[in-house]
């Protein structure tokens, strides 16, 4: 009778089992295709254009839909800063995924997303990670 070999490890990212095959492909090697530096520079391209645009919006939000004056310098902590901080988490989320699928990386920001928003809520509330997501190689840029 056949019996397929059972796994000692599991990949630290992606918690699939390591294969002879996954373990031929080495960060190493992926270090030497070009397409590993695009992915790596669309994606911090990504995260600096979302950080900048992210603190912009919060801003014109509180001043103007907020109706609160003040800078984030010389405003008192409470209530100007605490708001602020409290309105950039979600746009900045929108943010994010909305650049990163028009970047061509939706699975590797949602990720990033999803990981941001777990610690705001007890393990119970989170979902379990769907099958497909097991496919997902992050260092492959997720394409």
């Amino acid at each position: 009778m056949d019996s397929m070999p059972i796994p000692d490890e599991q990949e630290p990212l992606t918690g699939r089992e390591i294969t002879d095959q996954n373990q031929e492909s080495t960060l190493r090697e992926k270090l030497k295709q070009p397409r590993f530096w695009l992915i790596w520079f669309i994606r911090l391209v990504v995260f600096s254009i979302t950080g900048s645009l992210s603190v912009r919006l919060t801003s014109l939000f509180v001043h103007n839909v907020l109706r609160m004056d003040g800078t984030f310098k010389h405003a008192p902590w409470y209530p100007y800063r605490m708001v602020f901080i409290l309105c950039t988490l979600p746009i900045y989320s929108v943010l994010i995924v909305t650049i990163g699928t028009l970047a061509g990386q939706y699975q590797y920001f949602s990720r990033i997303v999803r990981h941001m928003w777990s610690c705001c809520f007890p393990s119970f509330w989170r979902t379990r990670q769907r099958a497909d997501d097991n496919e997902y190689d992050p260092l492959a840029g997720g394409v």
